[in-house]
């Protein structure tokens, strides 16, 4: 007798058919081949099938995939995931008396799921998703170690949860409930969020009425950035971080600066030794920071520039104050200051110095 089900023997795909009562009447070479501790097909049925091929968490719906499609003589699919984490597209076709079960690796939703696992879940940097209620609904692995807790002790909660947990802290909830509503609200964020002494680059998307982030320490390039604009004998700002200021500064507001010139101390350097031009340089520095008021730059070639907050009310009381306290310091005879007060409108050619300095 010629099998009706010949046909199907040797195509690449796992078929199966399935009769009424849920026994295989049927397996194709391929799908033998996915079984390969049973011997006996005869006596198979779809249930056990399904958890020898590592759907067992999906048996409910496929069985009554089965079901619907015996119903309704329509044709269905369904992805599923198996045990080992590879999607697979179940097709079911009616047949007359019996139900064909294909079942196909779906290589483009693996290979999503891989890309997935390299990009997102193993990344280095933290990355999450809040659903539109603002609790979390993905984090990745980055993101669990970190705050040494299971994906399922975060899952659901709230950023306020997570305070209360005690795994953020007030403030850190505060900049993320001001970045997630900038994001809801503008469609995007981008900014810097500090955790304790860490900084982190944070982006964030809305992505279905959610946010989406990624957010990247960025601790040691923001510390290495700093060194390479502080000055190291006087661990004030230098001339790259004032060039900076200036840049950001409003055209249309005038500011004012106090610029103290040391004016030979080119010469000390030469006749008196590096050591001690430096040390002329720190008691001078020393002086500057007592001046809560001013923020106080080192320009090599030029002294110190304080930055007002805002102008005296008497620039000229203010000077005189300042030459005062100036002149009781205990800076080197040798060591000729000269104090001059500029402002941005008044100086404009000194400023494009600086910023080309």
């Amino acid at each position: 007798m010629v099998n009706p089900y010949q046909l199907y023997e040797f195509l690449s795909h796992a078929l199966l058919v399935v009769s009424p009562d849920g026994r295989c009447d049927y397996l194709n070479r391929e799908a033998k081949r996915l079984l390969p501790t049973i011997h006996d097909f005869s006596q198979l049925t779809f249930d056990e099938i399904i958890g020898h091929f590592g759907f067992s968490a999906d048996r409910e719906h496929l069985t009554k995939l089965i079901a619907i499609t015996f119903h309704t003589q329509q044709r269905k699919e369904l992805t599923l995931k198996d045990r080992n984490g590879q999607f697979a597209t179940v097709n079911t076709i009616p047949l007359e008396g019996a139900v064909l079960v294909e079942f196909g690796v779906n290589t483009q939703l693996s290979r999503w799921r891989d890309i997935f696992k390299f990009v997102v879940e193993d990344s280095e940097d933290m990355i999450f998703y809040k659903g539109k209620d603002l609790t979390y609904e993905y984090v990745n692995k980055a993101y669990t170690d970190y705050y040494n807790l299971s994906p399922r002790e975060i899952l659901s909660s709230s950023d306020v949860d997570l305070v209360n947990m005690g795994v953020l802290s007030p403030v850190l909830q505060y900049q993320c409930q001001q970045s997630d509503e900038e994001a809801l609200k503008n469609g995007c964020f981008s900014g810097i969020e500090v955790c304790g002494d860490r900084y982190y680059q944070a982006v964030k998307r809305r992505i279905n009425d959610g946010v989406f982030c990624i957010s990247r320490d960025i601790t040691e390039d923001i510390r290495l950035r700093q060194e390479t604009e502080r000055d190291l004998v006087t661990g004030l700002q230098n001339e790259q971080s004032l060039a900076k200021v200036i840049k950001s500064l409003s055209k249309e507001k005038e500011h004012h600066f106090i610029v103290i010139y040391l004016e030979n101390l080119g010469q000390i350097s030469k006749s008196k030794g590096i050591t001690y031009s430096r040390q002329c340089i720190q008691q001078v520095s020393h002086f500057v920071r007592e001046y809560s008021e001013l923020l106080f730059f080192y320009v090599e070639g030029i002294g110190f520039i304080g930055l007002f907050d805002k102008m005296p009310k008497n620039p000229d009381h203010f000077y005189h104050h300042f030459m005062e306290k100036l002149h009781q310091q205990h800076v080197p005879s040798q060591l000729e200051i000269s104090v001059m007060l500029k402002s941005t409108q008044s100086d404009p050619e000194f400023f494009q110095f600086i910023k080309k300095h």
